[in-house]
């Protein structure tokens, strides 16, 4: 005769996230008038990645408008460090955020 013992269930089960690799990165001219452009063909996340938003920099503070993959530069950015913040929702819901 055959039997079997079936063991307690365990607690659920957690996510654990995966950290993305890769990154972000600024292409073109940092020129008054130029444009920079996101660059994220290296951004990778084993969870998977979900649409990308963008958010460029002035000195540490987001820019009002700015959040398109490209960011012409004006008069209010000579002088100033331009820099780059690309956020998304991994495929098990964890936001993720990468500059």
């Amino acid at each position: 005769t055959k039997e079997t013992v079936t063991s307690a269930a365990t607690s659920a089960v957690t996510n654990v996230n995966d950290a993305p690799t890769g990154g972000v990165s600024i292409s073109g001219t940092a020129v008054e008038n130029g444009t920079l452009t996101a660059t994220t063909s290296s951004l990778k996340d084993a969870d998977g990645l979900g649409t990308l938003s963008y958010a460029w920099l002035r000195d540490g503070v987001a820019i009002s408008g700015a959040t398109a993959s490209t960011y012409k530069l004006g008069d209010a950015d000579v002088g100033a460090a331009i820099k780059l913040q690309v956020s998304y929702t991994d495929g098990n819901g964890t936001k993720e955020t990468v500059t």
